[in-house]
């Protein structure tokens, strides 16, 4: 983000053209030279991208609940939800992790084994995006009520005291990492290294409130079966109103109604049949979420009423 945060005309070369911000949080480099440094921060972040969505892919293709995988489990959990990594990860990636990962195992993962495949996923991640948005939230909230100001973004100056910060360990560093949204600014102006601040702080929120959306059927695929039933019952009420009074002429005609979805899309001929699969499963998930497990429930109730308290951003 910090070399995307000025725009730029891709025609000349973007970023790393004449005037690009390549290098440019890199003090002593030219940024118009062909250097490798500035691209070593995409490379990396599309070699991460790509694990996240091979996980992805794992759910969503249902291979991860096989019965020829279930003894593989516990060792991918004890991996991909160790709690040193998920505090160490940047809130960018932290973002692509919910989304490219735990949002498609959520709709993926079988009612019957959540407590076996989807609880010790979820779990400690909903535990620690607590964490994460409280202590990346709470110094906005101090300034705003006047109790304290928020920490300056990490420019290249202030870079000797941070790795001192961070050799110490502990829950000081990570305080003051949450507080800078995970970045690390360099040599950009002051108003742009706040925007960026301020963006990934937001854009986490977001992705929290997107994957909590989609599983609770607010949005997405399950969100249209819900909108199928309120549109079936807006339907009927209004028949019963205006038929109130009147000879019933019989059954409707099932060739003709009822052929279109809420969003105008057609009706497929085993769609009332998939529908009924995927209400059992909404219905299913909203128990499991908030009524099944202590951990889950415990801290994602937390966390929606701590985003509450959010400023607009």
């Amino acid at each position: 983000d910090a070399y995307l945060s000025k725009k730029t005309d891709a025609k000349s070369g973007g970023v790393f053209g004449e005037g690009g911000t390549a290098g440019s949080v890199i003090p002593g480099v030219d940024r118009r030279s062909l250097n490798l440094a500035p691209r070593w921060s995409s490379w990396f972040n599309e070699l991460r991208n790509t694990l996240f969505q091979l996980l992805g892919l794992l759910a969503a293709q249902r291979v991860m609940f096989a019965p020829e995988v279930a003894s593989m489990i516990p060792q991918l959990v004890a991996v991909t939800v160790d709690i040193q990594s998920l505090m160490s990860m940047e809130h960018r990636h932290f973002s692509q992790f919910m989304k490219q990962f735990i949002e498609l195992l959520m709709l993926a993962c079988p009612k019957t084994l959540y407590m076996t495949h989807l609880a010790p996923f979820i779990g400690p991640v909903f535990e620690h995006l607590q964490y994460r948005l409280e202590k990346s939230w709470d110094p906005v909230l101090r300034q705003t009520s006047g109790a304290g100001t928020v920490l300056r973004p990490l420019f290249t100056a202030d870079c000797e005291s941070a790795a001192a910060l961070a050799r110490q360990g502990g829950e000081v560093w990570f305080l003051s990492y949450y507080a800078r949204s995970c970045l690390f600014v360099g040599d950009l102006d002051g108003v742009t290294a706040e925007a960026a601040l301020e963006k990934q702080r937001v854009e986490l929120t977001r992705t929290f409130g997107d994957v909590l959306q989609a599983a609770l059927a607010l949005k997405g695929d399950w969100a249209l079966v819900l909108a199928n039933l309120a549109k079936e019952e807006a339907n009927s009420k209004q028949n019963d109103r205006s038929n109130y009074g009147k000879v019933s002429k019989g059954p409707p005609n099932q060739l003709h109604e009822g052929q279109v979805n809420a969003d105008g899309t057609p009706r497929s001929q085993y769609q009332a049949a998939l529908d009924a699969r995927k209400l059992a499963r909404i219905s299913a998930m909203c128990h499991f979420l908030f009524l099944e497990h202590d951990q889950i429930a415990g801290f994602l109730t937390l966390g929606v009423i701590q985003c509450l308290s959010h400023p607009d951003q």
